[in-house]
């Protein structure tokens, strides 16, 4: 293909030695491989190649930024120019190519010179010693050196520290981490581009005889077999047409994140999920711990119910919309219970639940009506009477006490989610689900429901034990009920499959319950209002601005763009609550390189309340854009700006699921940080507490390690100034002093106000998540409307802590000096009266601490595992240090275990899904495999299993005795690890398909399916997955070579003795090849699919291995993670049309002769050993090996597993 270099100022910053002329658009030839050159043509031609030149452009741009000073230093004082670099903050480099150029001079320091000439080369090299080849290493370095720096003197054939700095600052040696993300951003563009192209009918969608017509565009007539073979690969959703959202994911290809629902809550230990790695008692009491601290028992309405907080006669009142609302979930336990007994296999957990049943039909024993009568409640007032009509007799007291009553007006949303929870657990026909539902969901925290309740009912309406003996009953009499659930749950963990069903419904019933307490606050402060989407949708033209008109804008937002300065320049950020893009449009001026907006949008209805809306109807507008549609709509949007419509409670699904409209590369980002700022301005005043804490988990997640997030919100005391408009609830609502203007109601001469519903002006805790309607005045005198779910200021702190952040500067915005001046009258009756909250917190530079949530939102990708490294007698004795027999008894159970899985028609894919379980204890195995787990984490990353007998599973090369070999293998890992079937599946067959992998033009092809020989490396090429631990199973060794070798890179980087500026390339982001998954039948398979052909496309390549770049060695502290594999580093430079770069070259040499030299292990494995290795730590090679014919073939069993989950402060079993 045609390089695509960019060139500022006539400088080539490209070498260009690999350079070829681009395949023209001819007709000649048809097929698969013709088809992808005349792909490559067509883009060049049609000029849909912009998306690369502007990455490659994104590289570069830094140079003529420093250019300047560097001309500037060299002509003015020579002497400066070593350190002009360093001073050019505009420069793209990391702060490790600065440390690196530091060094650089520090080493010419050293051997007494001024600039590298050959003859410091070749002694450095002597210092390393480095004893490759290295004819033409010099000349080589100075081709790249003169095509990238202005300043370089062909004549003196030398390299001043000025040519080094624009060294660093060209490809290839420059990638940064953030160049990557937007190469993804461009690959993403570019293959929206493509379809436009191929959209001929503009209707977003392609039919099978418009992806036909494209085609045949790129001078490619398919036959109607390769058509349909294409077209049903980019069809991923069946519906037999092609949209843009298929279309780029399958061009991009890229490692999509799924989210699984346990990783987003508070419960994220997938390791108790898997009955090898908890027990059944482990599992129930952490997802007690789980309930009980859930907000569905700790919720700030419970508190505030308790206290009276409402007052008396309001918190009686709320109270009974309480009770009134709850009837419709709780007015079918009874029915509930029978049902899962008849669910129930074992009778005597049957016969216990009908005991139970008894006393919620109100038949009591003696011992339980005299504990009443000890409480206060006459027996006559219980025995008999179900707890369902106990349960109507309470709500009818408060009724009578009250003389109302809500049973028909409690509108259906405050309960439904209830509802619908319910329901799901108990018309599935599932018992786990209904004793979720039943116990972790009712009658374990019930106690601590009802007691607020009681307390509030004592308070408020001076309740007695009597009239309240509903509550009382289930508070402190039937504890036992209970404890009867809790040991039937016992019996339904056995499986993954149980305690996935077990957990989700928990979480179901759980979310539903605090969802209900908001939703009951919601309806009673704001009965009948408008949605916040509706409000601003109709407002979107009054928030129009490019200078500050409102309030906020003069006196909030400049402490947010403040507090932003020292962080936004080429920073990618996250704009929550974008609005019509006003603080988008600021962080952008400001040197924002990339913003993500999401805001919400819904129809236009009304945005006044009912009892107003009659007196302004006539005034509303026809019809608006709504916000987010204004954002894009702006013409002076710029290219990196996206805005996108979603809820911003569900942050981090709703960016997943948009990923093709803001041009955000799925993969690694959304595990390890993609944002470096996010901003949230007057945001979390429009959601309520449980929201606020969701998108808080959610920002936390997204913003990479050290990255900051700003928010602001309305002061607390907001409250206490402004209107205070006492409005009941009830269709007629009182209002006073209120004009309408041709804009909003507002009251007159304010600038801002909030209207109370409940409480009065010294209320504090009792507002909280009460929704109080406000207004907020422009300079201009014009009035929009806003909202606010009050907050404490602890709300904030303590969310905030909760989700891991650290908390960097709080302040409380006011009117300054500054505005008296634009206009006194407008900000004088505010002075002195704090406004606004504005919070800066920060992400923890490392994943390893000890904050809870910083530790809820660790996986495999964003912590880093220790660093081990070997004494000398382990490297001399390798067997004593590394070889483990397996225990008699644990061989034992493996051998029944996969014996039986084979003779009941149990794969390794069943128990891997949890569609299958195993009922043996495996006491011995679980012992041995936390002894393995250990030494791979913390001792010595490497073990040498010997002690499995295959031939106890049947004959050489008989099918029984490779599936069962296999399903023994399989149990073993997963008692060891979390197996990870994301890519390959949960085993891969490592056997010779005759297939090249080293071979001249091979591309993706696995070494694992071949023969030839594998230097050290470690598994995984792709930037977006990592794999703890690598095993392999010996099946059948070869007949000739083969043998395996292990050496610990830790201790090789220790060791490597070169200088700083070269161990630099092994710690900068490298382009790695891209393979695409699949299992071992599609890896060796030599003819790619056509949806494979498409995807690697010379061009699309391009980008693709530019996003997948990150280091060789990733170190923090005494942590380390090391990714290598020489050959996929030199076949994405090849792929790119590069060079591997002088630096890189050298730095690798070094490291593979070290490792070579410190290699501890070097022999075959034989039939039925397993070795497991760390592959964070320990590089593994393997010989070239030959398959004699007429021989069994050798044949390796490959299993990936997760470990850094239990070295993440979770507690071992």
């Amino acid at each position: 293909m045609k390089v695509i270099s960019s060139s500022i100022g006539g400088r080539t910053n490209v070498p260009q030695r690999n350079e070829s002329k681009a395949p023209s658009r001819t007709s000649s030839g048809s097929g698969l491989m013709s088809f992808s050159k005349n792909l490559a043509g067509f883009l060049e031609e049609e000029h849909l190649l912009d998306e690369t030149m502007h990455v490659k452009k994104t590289l570069l741009d830094g140079i003529d930024a420093v250019d300047d000073t560097f001309h500037t230093a060299s002509t003015t004082d020579s002497s400066k120019s070593s350190s002009s670099l360093g001073a050019a903050d505009s420069s793209p480099t990391s702060d490790g190519a600065r440390k690196a150029l530091k060094d650089f001079e520090l080493q010419l320091k050293f051997y007494g010179k001024e600039c590298l000439d050959e003859e410091v080369f070749a002694a450095m090299l002597d210092d390393m010693e480095y004893t490759r080849d290295r004819s033409g290493l010099f000349e080589r370095f100075l081709e790249e050196v003169a095509s990238c720096s202005p300043v370089y003197d062909e004549s003196k054939r030398c390299v001043t520290v000025e040519d080094m700095g624009y060294l660093y600052l060209s490809e290839p040696y420059s990638i940064p981490l953030n160049s990557s993300f937007a190469s993804g951003d461009a690959l993403l563009g570019f293959a929206e581009q493509l379809f436009r192209k191929a959209d001929e009918a503009n209707d977003g969608f392609l039919d099978l005889e418009a992806t036909r017509t494209f085609f045949k565009d790129l001078f490619w007539d398919p036959t109607d077999e390769e058509l349909r073979e294409v077209f049903d690969a980019l069809d991923q959703d069946g519906d037999g047409m092609i949209n843009i959202d298929e279309f780029k994911s399958f061009i991009v290809k890229a490692n999509v994140n799924d989210i699984p629902e346990v990783a987003l809550s508070d419960f994220n230990d997938e390791r108790l999920m898997n009955p090898r790695h908890s027990s059944d008692e482990e599992f129930v009491t952490e997802l007690e711990r789980y309930a009980k601290n859930h907000q569905a028992v700790s919720h700030h309405l419970l508190t505030n119910l308790a206290c009276a907080s409402f007052g008396k006669k309001e918190t009686a009142d709320m109270i009974l919309r309480f009770l009134s609302a709850y009837k419709k979930h709780n007015s079918h336990f009874i029915d509930n219970v029978k049902t899962l007994i008849g669910l129930l296999k074992n009778e005597e957990h049957a016969e216990l639940l009908k005991e139970n049943l008894e006393e919620e039909l109100g038949q009591y024993d003696e011992d339980m009506l005299k504990e009443c009568e000890a409480a206060g409640i006459t027996r006559e007032s219980v025995e008999g009477i179900p707890h369902s009509d106990l349960f109507c007799e309470l709500v009818k007291h408060v009724e009578s006490a009250l003389q109302r009553t809500h049973a028909d007006s409690i509108p259906k949303y405050v309960y439904e989610d209830l509802v619908a929870a319910s329901d799901y657990a108990t018309k599935s026909g599932k018992p786990a689900r209904l004793l979720a539902a039943l116990y972790f969901g009712a009658e374990l925290i019930v106690p601590e429901i009802y007691s607020p309740l009681l307390e509030g009912m004592r308070n408020s309406l001076n309740a007695t034990n009597e009239e309240a003996r509903f509550l009382l009953l289930h508070i402190d009499l039937d504890k036992d009920h209970a404890n009867v659930m809790r040991d039937i749950v016992l019996d339904y963990c056995k499986s993954k499959a149980d305690r996935l069903e077990l957990f989700h419904t928990t979480k179901m019933i759980l979310d539903a319950r605090a969802t209900f307490y908001d939703r009951l606050l919601q309806y009673s402060s704001a009965d009948g209002r408008s949605t916040t989407s509706e409000i601003y949708d109709k407002q979107s033209n009054g928030w129009k601005r490019d200078e500050p008109t409102c309030l906020s804008d003069f006196t909030g937002r400049p402490v947010v763009f403040e507090m932003c300065e020292e962080h936004v320049d080429g920073a990618v950020c996250l704009d929550l609550g974008c609005g019509e893009g006003y603080v988008a449009r600021k962080l952008t001026a400001m040197g924002s390189k990339k913003i993500v907006g999401i805001d919400i949008r819904c129809g236009c209805s009304s945005p006044f309340p009912r009892a107003l809306h009659l007196f302004v109807s006539h005034l509303l507008p026809s019809s608006s854009p709504g916000m987010v549609e204004a954002a894009n709509a702006n013409r002076d949007r710029s290219k990196g700006e996206f805005f996108i419509v979603g809820d911003v409670s569900k942050l981090k699904r709703n960016l997943l699921e948009t990923t093709n409209k803001t041009n955000i590369m799925p993969g690694a980002g959304f595990d390890c940080g993609l944002f470096d700022l996010s901003v949230a301005v007057f945001v979390f005043n429009y959601m309520n507490i449980s929201s606020m804490s969701a998108t808080f988990r959610d920002v936390f997640s997204l913003l990479k390690p050290g990255g900051h997030f700003v928010l602001s919100v309305p002061h607390p005391s907001m409250t206490n100034h402004g209107t205070y408009l006492r409005l009941l609830i009830a269709p007629e609502l009182g209002i006073q002093n209120c004009r309408i203007t041709h804009k909003n109601p507002r009251i007159d001469g304010e600038i801002f106000g909030f209207n109370q519903t409940t409480g009065d002006k010294s209320s504090y805790f009792s507002l909280r998540d009460q929704q109080l309607e406000g207004h907020i005045s422009t300079i201009n005198g014009d009035s929009l409307k806003v909202r606010m779910f009050f907050k404490t200021f602890d709300d904030y702190i303590e969310t905030a802590r909760a989700a891991g952040f650290e908390i960097v500067q709080v302040k409380e915005a006011r009117v300054q000096p500054e505005h008296l001046s634009v206009k006194k009258d407008f900000f004088e009756s505010l002075n002195d009266k704090p406004l606004h909250l504005v919070f800066k917190l920060r992400k923890p530079q490392s994943m390893q601490s000890n904050n809870k949530g910083s530790l809820h939102a660790a996986n495999t990708l964003n912590t880093l595992p220790k660093r081990l490294n070997w004494p000398k007698v382990a490297m001399r004795n390798p067997a004593n240090a590394f070889q483990l027999v397996i225990p008699d008894e644990a061989e034992r159970e493996l051998t029944e275990a996969a014996i039986h899985c084979y003779e009941n028609g149990i794969s390794v894919n069943d128990l891997q899904d949890g569609t299958a379980s195993l009922s043996q204890d495996f006491v011995s195995l679980r012992v041995f495999a936390h002894d393995c787990r250990m030494a791979l984490l913390h001792e010595t990353g490497l073990v040498l299993l010997k002690g499995l007998d295959l031939g106890a599973f049947g004959v050489a090369e008989s099918e029984r005795l490779v599936v069962c070999s296999r399903l023994a293998y399989y149990i073993l890992c997963d008692h060891v690890g979390q197996v990870d079937s994301t890519a390959r599946g949960c085993l891969f067959d490592v056997k010779d398909t005759d297939v090249d992998a080293a071979a001249k033009g091979a591309d993706n092809v696995l070494f694992s399916v071949s023969n030839c020989e594998a230097d050290f490396h470690t598994d995984g090429a792709s930037k977006d997955r990592v794999y703890d631990a690598v095993g392999l199973l010996c099946i059948h060794p070869s007949s000739s070579g083969g043998k395996s070798k292990l050496s610990n890179a830790s201790m090789a980087l220790d060791d490597l003795g070169v200088p700083k500026f070269i161990m630099h390339e092994l710690l900068r982001p490298t382009p790695r090849d891209v393979l695409e998954n699949g299992g071992s039948k599609v890896c060796a398979h030599r003819k790619m699919s056509m949806g494979n052909i498409l995807s690697r496309n010379e061009s699309i390549m391009t980008l693709r291995i530019t996003y997948n770049s990150y280091p060789i060695f990733s170190l923090d502290h005494d942590r380390m993670r090391f990714r290598y594999m020489r050959h996929w580093i030199e076949t994405a430079h090849r792929k790119l049309n590069w060079d591997v770069p002088t630096l890189l070259k050298v730095a690798m040499d070094c490291l593979d002769d070290k490792l070579n030299k410190m290699c501890c292990f070097d022999e075959k494995l034989d039939s039925g050993d397993i070795m497991l290795v760390n592959n964070a730590v320990i590089a593994h090679a393997r010989d070239a090996f030959e398959d004699v014919p007429g021989e069994p073939k050798r044949h390796l069993v490959r299993c990936w597993m997760e470990l850094q989950m239990f070295d993440l402060g979770v507690s071992e079993n």
